[in-house]
């Protein structure tokens, strides 16, 4: 990425979404197995707590902020 001039770590990131808001607002949405929304986009900030891999190809990642959890 430095190479093409992006910076890969910019100063400022925009969010959509706070963890709380995120949590609430798609806690409805149910997508069936192998479907996918390639037409949403959601930024969540955060402090990672946690990462538990799972096999091979499979990570949990714990993100934390504004006392919510995802």
């Amino acid at each position: 990425m430095r190479d093409g001039g992006i910076n890969p770590y910019p100063h400022k990131f925009s969010r959509t979404h706070r963890i709380d808001q995120f949590r609430e607002a798609y806690e409805e949405v149910k997508l069936e197995n192998g479907q996918f929304d390639e037409e949403t986009m959601v930024a969540l900030t955060g402090r990672i707590k946690s990462i538990r891999g799972a096999g091979a190809k499979l990570i949990f990642i714990d993100l934390e902020a504004d006392d919510a959890k995802v």
